[in-house]
């Protein structure tokens, strides 16, 4: 049988037709292959624990449906999740602040916020992050939405005016005592400043310069100044001389029993406390301490 051209031009155009499909075919396949590749390496590099950490904070403080995730049934196990990716993997407790600062101002309902406060602190304690705690205690306590701060809720309340004080540990050598809160201003003092500061802390420096112009008048007040430094060198402590004479370090720094049991997280911070140890006034400010106690 005899093919006429038309059909031999036909299967030609045909085979090259497929020979062209195939070339490409091969061709996006090696691309995509390459390009996967490089995406898995790119992943492998970019997509470390802390970038992974960093987006999922992210997504928890700007972007989560916290009223839909309180009914969700992962209430609990969501926020155990939060606090474990500032405390175990970004270790910024400022960083941790600000994401707390935006969730609180989005959960409106009080009970709401309660039980997502109360689970916040039951979490922190569990890993006993203190300063965490401490850190957010002012951000709970001004929200208004909190009005019983019984349990675990106290936990935000310690070094708040209008609260008892807690009582003071006092390590000296190889011993350690007690200081009551009630038995701090005894005799002629009717009141006691509790300063706590840190050598080398410019603000701290300067109110240190400041306090011994008003000590006789803050004396005549019947203020008792007891005194509580944040340093870690015995040499740096010792090298201050003061002119009350109950000045104390335990050389812990900020970690210290002291600076948490106050819930410090600054200084200077002062404390006003009347005789039965309830905290008048907590401040940064010596002015503010001066003009309490009518002091010009």
């Amino acid at each position: 049988m005899i093919t006429s051209k038309p059909n031999i031009l036909i299967k030609l155009i045909n085979k090259k037709a497929l020979i062209i499909v195939f070339s490409l075919f091969t061709f996006y396949s090696l691309n995509a292959q390459s390009i996967n590749a490089t995406q898995t390496i790119g992943t492998e590099i970019f997509e470390t624990e802390e970038w992974k950490a960093e987006n999922k904070a992210k997504y928890f403080a700007n972007e989560m449906d916290w009223q839909g995730l309180y009914t969700s049934g992962h209430w609990a196990e969501d926020i155990s999740s939060w606090i474990n990716i500032h405390t175990k993997v970004l270790n910024d407790s400022f960083r941790f602040t600000d994401d707390f600062k935006k969730i609180s101002e989005r959960i409106e309902d009080p009970s709401q916020y309660k039980d997502f406060v109360e689970k916040v602190a039951f979490y922190l304690r569990e890993q006993s992050k203190n300063n965490y705690i401490n850190k957010i205690a002012s951000l709970v306590r001004l929200s208004g939405k909190i009005t019983n701060y019984e349990g675990i809720l106290a936990s935000y309340i310690k070094g708040a005016p209008g609260t008892q004080a807690p009582d003071l540990i006092i390590k000296d050598n190889d011993k350690t005592f007690i200081l009551k809160n009630n038995k701090l201003a005894v005799g002629n003092y009717s009141k006691t400043m509790l300063l706590f500061y840190a050598s080398g802390c410019q603000p701290c420096e300067d109110l240190l310069k400041q306090l011994p112009n008003y000590y006789e008048n803050i004396n005549n007040k019947g203020v008792k100044i007891i005194s509580m430094s944040a340093d870690e060198d015995e040499k740096v402590f010792k090298a201050k001389d003061f002119l009350w004479k109950d000045s104390y370090c335990d050389y812990e720094g900020v970690r210290g029993a002291n600076f948490q049991n106050y819930a410090i997280i600054g200084t200077p911070t002062i404390f006003l406390l009347d005789n039965t140890g309830k905290i008048l006034l907590r401040t940064a400010s010596l002015e503010e301490i001066l003009g309490y106690l009518k002091i010009e």
